[in-house]
């Protein structure tokens, strides 16, 4: 039990950051503060921090694939018409469709529930304050600081790291 105790103890400390985080930011979310007022754009920041919580990625500038020039088919010469074998395919159903905007996506049918919304705006108040209280007791409770201090630190700087580095 003791080793169960060290590991929920370690574990927690290197993931609280990122707990923290991820509660923090979809709170945002809930609050649809990445998308910003009609009109309005919403803070930078906030639409980066979004880019971390919903693509993992850091949304500095706006990696698009270039989009391929559309094909043409050859115009028939001298009024003799093209056999439709040497005709290029027509687009399928999914290329024939344009890729979705980039940004906030258009509502869906029914409007969010707003118990539902408020529930979740809690929930992450709640994680967020559960998790550095959890913190606050490991700093207390635990005799190896240095310890603590490293996998705190260390579950802050590897997430970015990587997020940098992908």
């Amino acid at each position: 039990m003791k080793q169960i105790r060290k590991a929920h103890l370690w574990m927690g400390t290197f993931f609280a950051p990122s707990i923290i985080f991820f509660a923090f930011t979809g709170l945002l979310q809930v609050m649809g503060m990445h998308e910003g007022e009609v009109g309005d754009a919403p803070p930078a920041w906030i639409v980066k921090l979004a880019g971390v919580h919903r693509d993992q990625r850091w949304i500095g500038e706006v990696r698009r694939r270039p989009m391929p020039a559309p094909e043409v088919a050859p115009a028939p010469s001298s009024g003799v018409a093209t056999p439709p074998s040497a005709l290029p395919p027509s687009p399928g159903p999914a290329e024939a469709r344009p890729a979705p905007p980039a940004g906030p996506r258009p509502p869906r049918g029914r409007a969010p529930s707003e118990p539902l919304k408020l529930f979740f705006v809690f929930m992450s108040i709640g994680l967020m304050v559960t998790t550095g209280l959890g913190l606050y007791m490991a700093f207390v409770f635990d005799r190896n600081k240095p310890l603590l201090i490293g996998l705190v630190v260390s579950g802050t700087v590897l997430p970015v790291a990587l997020l940098f580095l992908g």
